[in-house]
């Protein structure tokens, strides 16, 4: 079990084959970031293992033609080759734009810098003049210096005046005219000597460190030039490679052009037999005037058949339809006027029979019309 912590702090746990699959997919994800560039890939990837069918033999299975596991056995090879003579033909043009352009400027640097470390050397023989103590004079702001350390401290004060990058003309050493500048980069002071070449050197607050400095400087000058002569054999020699290199054929260009043609052979092929299985449908143009009217007549024929075969369905009564159901009366229909008083006091007498079970003995119907009943002319209930 392994032990993922997330970005925001919790942890869950991983069985090995999940980190195998992710380290694999992250492998897998390096691999195709190498392959899906604009150049050519010098990386190629294949199972090992013999059991695994390939595309090519599992379709060729299915299909039980053995020229489909040949053609894509072709395609493959030919995506190769390919791929190939395009790396050839890149690494081509790179050879092209090097004898050209690339090497003859190389070629044009070196020789001028061969020829700029012969002069200075021979400058440097000529203006060399060294005292008893070995030290040659140098000139400071117009003041020559015969002595080391005068020269030591007049050049360390001429450093405390300049600030900047500048090159500012001090004086002259050995047949050199001597500038001063600051380097911020390495906060400190640099001393440049010009004649063919430019020679340059880091100060320091040391009185004979600087002069000792200078010198060491002008004793590289042999070694330099030695470089630069180095290079340009190297430089030649480079261009004579390249062209021989731009002379030579695409080695696999034969062997290119008899597979590219015999795939094109098996793609017609496999073409022409799909071609062979599929029926091909006749065209209106193709058929026959006489039979029109014989086709138009069985059509005509069909579709009275159809019709005629066509089950009745019955419809579905709709929800909508009309239910029929007795209206209610309304309850604001006027009921029927008694013909009488005789009419009025038989249905009462029939009602309270029907409730009570009997006409109550306190209950009197047409009884006596008096003040105490609230009824008059005999037609109301009497106490």
């Amino acid at each position: 079990m392994y032990i993922e912590r997330c970005k925001h702090g919790f942890e869950r746990g991983l069985c090995k084959p999940t980190v195998e699959m992710r380290q694999g997919g992250t492998f897998l994800l390096y691999f195709i970031s190498q392959i899906m560039t604009s150049k050519s890939p010098v990386r190629s990837c294949e199972d090992v293992d013999e059991a695994v069918l390939s595309y090519a033999e599992i379709k060729a299975l299915c299909a039980g033609n053995p020229l489909i596991k040949e053609k894509m056995d072709l395609d493959i090879e030919v995506a190769r080759l390919r791929l190939l003579k395009a790396d050839y033909q890149s690494q081509r043009y790179r050879l092209e734009d090097a004898i050209l352009t690339t090497y003859p400027k190389e070629i044009e640097s070196a020789k001028e810098r061969i020829a700029g470390y012969t002069e200075d050397q021979k400058r440097l023989e000529a203006e060399t003049i060294p005292n008893k103590d070995g030290f040659s004079p140098m000139k400071i702001d117009g003041v020559t210096y015969e002595e080391k350390a005068k020269a030591g401290q007049a050049l360390i004060d001429m450093c405390k005046t300049i600030a900047n990058r500048d090159h500012v003309k001090i004086g002259t050493y050995r047949g050199f005219d001597m500038y001063l500048s600051f380097n911020p980069a390495l906060q400190a002071h640099e001393a440049t000597f010009k004649g063919a070449m430019h020679h340059s050197t880091a100060l320091g607050t040391d009185v004979h460190g600087n002069i000792t400095r200078i010198n060491n400087l002008f004793n590289t000058i042999p070694a330099r030039f030695d470089a630069a002569r180095q290079q340009l054999e190297d430089t030649q020699r480079q261009l004579e490679t390249a062209k021989e290199e731009l002379n030579k054929p695409f080695t696999m260009e034969t062997e290119l052009a008899t597979k590219t043609g015999r795939l094109a052979e098996l793609d017609s092929k496999l073409n022409m037999d799909n071609a062979q299985s599929e029926p091909t449908p006749e065209s209106d143009d193709e058929r026959e005037p006489q039979n029109e009217g014989l086709e138009d007549e069985t059509q005509e024929r069909e579709i009275a058949a159809q019709v005629s075969a066509e089950p009745e369905i019955d419809e579905p009564e709709s929800q909508y339809d009309e239910l029929e159901m007795d209206e209610p009366e309304s309850q604001y229909n006027e009921p029927e006027q008694p013909a009488n008083d005789a009419d009025i006091q038989q249905a009462l007498r029939n009602k309270l029979e029907e409730d009570f079970g009997g006409l109550p003995p306190n209950i009197v119907i047409g009884g006596i019309p008096d003040h105490h009943s609230g009824y008059r002319n005999g037609t109301g209930l009497g106490r």
